[in-house]
């Protein structure tokens, strides 16, 4: 490959992008929770890591499928939009308090 130099560049950089998110991760775990529950709230993150590993491959077939990622961008923005409900939930039991 004539582009091996610059797929080694690639790497390098994704490398380091990737070492300061869970840097980034581990600092603001130790900094907001005990450190007695330092390694249990740092292992939960990485059970989303090796969830998203295994569902890479469903995701891409589903599509192959369809024949677009459209579908997939939606079904995520759903799921996302979920996590704002219980703070929507939270503000609005405050105020009828």
């Amino acid at each position: 490959l004539r582009t091996e130099n610059l797929q080694w560049i690639t790497f390098i950089i994704q490398l380091c992008y990737r070492s300061s998110l869970y840097g980034n991760n581990a600092q603001a775990l130790l900094s907001l929770y005990p450190s007695s529950q330092f390694g249990k709230l740092y292992g939960f993150t990485f059970v989303f890591t090796i969830f998203s590993l295994f569902s890479t491959t469903y995701v891409l077939e589903f599509a192959q499928k369809l024949d677009s990622f459209a579908w997939v961008n939606r079904g995520y923005t759903c799921l996302m939009g979920l996590g704002y409900v219980y703070p929507v939930y939270l503000v609005y039991k405050s105020f009828r308090v």
